[in-house]
């Protein structure tokens, strides 16, 4: 008899515990507030590191004949670990995308040259940031036209409107 009022206490005990564990509405809402407050209170992207980095991009336009090309102009070199050598990179960069991190931006440029832009490479400014770059070349006009394609035609969905990346070291 007692070991039977022994689990009986302990029964009611169990079950006490598990129904005060029991997310509520009310709890949900409030470790949400307590979460968003907490993402608000963040520091704002422009001081941070990746934010450095987007104050010292140069953001222009390039006229090509009747066509108005959006450019970028930056600090950056050939990421290393791929086939892109330093004389790889030229003047005019078609840039599909940037990334914070490494392996996304390599598995684009892999995405790339197996649709047929063989050309295709990483380049990494010194924070480092990632970009991706279907095509280098001195001819602005073959950059213009690789753009529009990517544009108009891409080969897969791109989330980024490719623009046309000048690295620094060409004024």
């Amino acid at each position: 008899m007692r070991k039977i009022l022994t689990l009986a206490a302990l029964a009611a005990l169990a079950l006490g515990a598990v129904s005060s564990c029991k997310v509520s509405e009310k709890n949900y809402r409030q470790a949400y507030e307590r979460a968003v407050a907490g993402d608000s209170a963040r520091t704002d992207i422009r001081n941070t590191v990746y934010g450095a980095q987007r104050r010292n991009v140069d953001e222009g336009f390039l006229v090509n004949g009747t066509d108005t090309l959006r450019t970028q102009r930056l600090s950056c070199t050939v990421a290393p670990d791929q086939a892109a050598t330093p004389d790889s990179l030229h003047r005019y960069n078609v840039c599909v995308a940037s990334f914070k991190q490494r392996f996304n931006a390599n598995s684009l440029r892999t995405r790339l040259e197996q649709n047929g832009y063989a050309g295709a490479m990483v380049l990494q400014t010194t924070e480092p940031f990632y970009y991706v770059v279907a095509l280098s070349t001195n001819d602005v006009n073959t950059a213009a036209a690789t753009l529009q394609q990517l544009v108009t035609a891409p080969p897969f969905r791109l989330s980024q409107t490719p623009f046309i990346l000048i690295p620094r070291l060409y004024r």
